[in-house]
């Protein structure tokens, strides 16, 4: 005869949720491999974008020294037209007076 203690089948109720939750965690890992995959795909892409984003703004800090040298040696001439026209209006070319 077998003689079971009390509270086994409490104890074997326990055991048998903790073996479900780890069934349905490692269900949701697989699917979040998937997730991951698309995830780093995503990042990988936008490090590229960034990468040309920063040629980008090199170029652009090259250009701010080339003319910050121009002005310090005084060979620097704005063309007063196009400032007068950028005081006046915005980008959509409408007056902002």
């Amino acid at each position: 005869m077998d003689v079971k203690k009390p509270g086994y089948a409490a104890e074997h109720a326990a055991r048998a949720e903790a073996h479900q939750a780890r069934t349905r965690r490692n269900a949701k890992s697989a699917d979040g491999n998937a997730d991951f995959a698309a995830k780093l795909a995503r990042c990988q892409e936008s490090g590229e974008r960034d990468s040309s984003r920063t040629s980008a703004d090199q170029e652009r800090a090259e250009r701010v020294l080339a003319l910050k040298k121009k002005v310090a040696e005084g060979q620097y001439r704005a063309d007063l037209h196009e400032v007068a026209r950028n005081l006046l209006f915005n980008d959509n070319s409408e007056p902002l007076l």
